[in-house]
């Protein structure tokens, strides 16, 4: 393995470790937040959602939700 090779796998793996930690992380922090609301599964069908004026929206849309870039997932959970 040359030099850039060894570089390249070792960035690879610190974010491969990173993001499942961050996966980790987002799991449990749905869980505390936003499953009361949307779901265990995301289908906007949480204990509280009957309770809401407006309806949780179903995460586990693959369609709907691949019309949203990354950006836009992150404002909207932000904010």
């Amino acid at each position: 393995i040359n030099r850039i090779s060894a570089a390249l796998l070792i960035t690879s793996l610190g974010v491969t470790a990173a993001s499942a930690a961050d996966g980790e992380r987002g799991k449990m922090t749905y869980k505390e937040l936003c499953a009361k609301c949307h779901g265990a599964s995301g289908k906007g069908d949480g204990k509280e959602a009957a309770t809401l004026t407006t309806k949780p929206k179903d995460l586990s849309d693959c369609t709907r939700m691949k019309t949203f870039s990354d950006d836009q997932l992150f404002k909207i959970v932000k904010d």
